[in-house]
């Protein structure tokens, strides 16, 4: 059996993780390994979800700007949440 879990930013394997709160989606929690915690990561999910919901506030720009998620850029269309 395979005790590891995922890290919601990462997405890597790890024995330990922490369960913190989101800096830019208040009250939301997060699972993350002490490697992300260190370098300030959010999940990319969670930084698309926080610009639809509250647009490009100071601290999302400094987290879209410096990339502080993994994953590939975000889009114009990511953030403006297009219906089809």
């Amino acid at each position: 059996m395979n005790d590891r879990m995922l890290c919601q930013s990462c997405s890597e394997q790890r024995n330990e993780l922490h369960s913190i709160e989101s800096k830019i989606i208040a009250g939301y929690r997060l699972t993350l390994c002490t490697i992300c915690i260190r370098k300030q990561l959010e999940p990319r999910f969670v930084v698309i979800l926080a610009l639809q919901k509250s647009g490009l506030t100071p601290e999302i720009q400094n987290i879209v700007q410096n990339q502080r998620y993994h994953g590939p850029i975000i889009t114009l269309s990511e953030y403006i949440n297009v219906d089809k």
